[in-house]
């Protein structure tokens, strides 16, 4: 099982998004791992590991359990040259904007790009919903406090302010 994950860890870089999570944590509050069977990759299938930002994740915590989910969504636009990198939409021409929505429940799991599904199979393989959110500080709450307050930012405002001056000068 160790070597399996490993395995898995490497094929998805997770090293480089760990660094990359760990950065985001500090100013989201927290970070998002997600897992999606692919079956079509390789002769056994492939597990692919991402990380949406928080900022595009919602997730319904199974009451007080905080790390397991009853359902979650990452919804996030697309930019063009995005959307050619999924192979199951084709655009109908009039659309300018593209909404890539994943929903995650214990049982299903649905992919849609301006509501059309990009995937046939609607079933969750796993049975729980492969979704963690890993906050920064927890107090209290589902969603992590980010190191970023209110008077770091007015502090870092000033600072901005006094710079221009500086160079306005």
């Amino acid at each position: 099982i160790e070597n399996a994950l490993q395995s898995v860890f490497e094929e998805n870089s997770a090293g480089a998004t760990f660094m990359q999570d760990a950065i985001h944590s500090q100013y989201l509050g927290g970070c998002v791992w997600s897992a999606t069977w692919l079956p079509e990759e390789g002769k056994d299938g492939k597990i692919l590991i991402s990380s949406p930002l928080p900022s595009e994740f919602l997730g319904i915590p199974d009451g007080p359990d905080y790390f397991n989910l009853k359902e979650s969504w990452v919804i996030k636009a697309l930019t063009e040259d995005e959307l050619k990198s999924y192979s199951g939409y084709t655009d109908s021409g009039n659309d300018v904007k593209w909404w890539y929505i994943e929903h995650w429940t214990r049982t299903s799991h649905e992919v849609t790009i301006n509501n059309k599904s990009i995937i046939e199979d609607n079933t969750n393989p796993f049975g729980v919903v492969p979704v963690v959110y890993i906050p920064h500080i927890r107090v209290n709450k589902f969603l992590g406090e980010s190191v970023i307050t209110e008077m770091v930012k007015g502090l870092i405002r000033e600072l901005n302010l006094r710079e221009a001056d500086i160079g306005d000068a």
